[in-house]
């Protein structure tokens, strides 16, 4: 285990100095200078020279991304252009906020998807099987934008029954904050819950169909035993699959919803600094959150043998 832990870890190395490599060219190829940004158009020619050189602007591309990883190896992403904030400190205080926007979602998706897609294949071919299976045909060919937007028309401007937008620290108000949290997360986790619910279907659908499920209703098991005992548990490796890449997913996800539902996380914090032009936020937050990704990757990987004793992970 730890020789495969240490081999992905490896493999991860050069996908993540690829990453930092073009992200950091495409922002410094993107249109628009920040330093103009942050002076004006109008500015300084002397003033806006001054700027570029504190800011290591003027350098060639090549050197300034050599200075600045550098700098990542030392642990320091930098500090925000606009706000003259460490971007670690940026991200460390948005980061809970999303993923517990994330965790949420994805709590939602797996609790309903599962239950769905085992209430189908147990009841194949009759009207729940297609209710659901139509539910998740739609869920799946809706954009997570136009749910959110949905959401809000219909729990937020017609009920009233929810706030629409902002956000409210948890140890603050817990229930305040998860008000404030419910359309967003559902907004999330709806669409995704489509897509694993058929999945899930699908995959307990082929494991009632094998020999040592019939044996085991052969020896009189309940029914209910038959299907979370032993179909369910042989299903859920190829699901728990899907689950760990959509949690990877829904952080970057979360980007648009934030911006719906106006939540001050991560997604919100790189919009902001995509339109101020401010590369170490934006360099930050992207390694920051390609590292995550890779991350939960292996954590999935590793969640295999756990649930499926018969996977040898090397």
């Amino acid at each position: 285990m730890a020789r495969y832990i240490l081999k992905r870890i490896l493999m991860a190395i050069p996908v993540i100095i690829l990453v930092s490599i073009l992200t950091f060219s495409l922002m410094h190829l993107a249109p628009g200078d920040p330093v103009q940004i942050l002076l004006g158009i109008y500015s300084d020619p002397v003033l806006v020279q001054t700027l570029q050189e504190q800011l290591n602007l003027d350098k060639p591309i090549i050197v300034q991304y050599f200075l600045w990883a550098g700098n990542v190896l030392r642990g320091d992403l930098g500090v925000s252009f606009r706000s003259k904030t460490p971007v670690i400190s940026m991200i460390l205080e948005r980061y809970p906020r999303t993923l517990l926007l994330s965790g949420l979602g994805l709590s939602l998706s797996v609790f309903f998807s599962i239950i769905m897609g085992v209430i189908a294949a147990s009841r194949r071919n009759s009207a729940i099987d297609i209710s659901v299976i139509t539910i998740a045909i739609i869920g799946i060919s809706i954009p997570q934008f136009v749910m959110g937007i949905l959401l809000i028309l219909f729990f937020g401007v017609f009920l009233k029954w929810l706030p629409v937008m902002g956000y409210v620290p948890f140890i603050q108000n817990p229930l305040e904050s998860l008000r404030h949290l419910i359309l967003p997360a559902f907004s999330l986790g709806i669409v995704e819950a489509s897509l694993t619910a058929r999945m899930t279907r699908s995959e307990v659908l082929e494991i009632l169909g094998q020999d040592f499920i019939k044996t085991a209703r052969a020896k009189g098991l309940k029914e209910k035993a038959v299907i979370f005992k032993h179909a369910l548990k042989n299903a859920l490796v190829p699901v728990v699959t899907i689950i760990g890449v959509q949690f990877a997913f829904l952080m970057g996800g979360t980007v648009i919803i934030e911006q719906i539902f106006v939540y001050p996380g991560l997604g919100r914090l790189i919009v902001e600094a995509i339109f101020n032009r401010d590369y170490p936020v934006v360099q930050g937050v992207i390694l920051f959150t390609s590292t995550v990704f890779i991350f939960i990757n292996i954590v999935v990987d590793i969640t295999y043998t756990v649930l499926n004793p018969k996977v040898r992970l090397e």
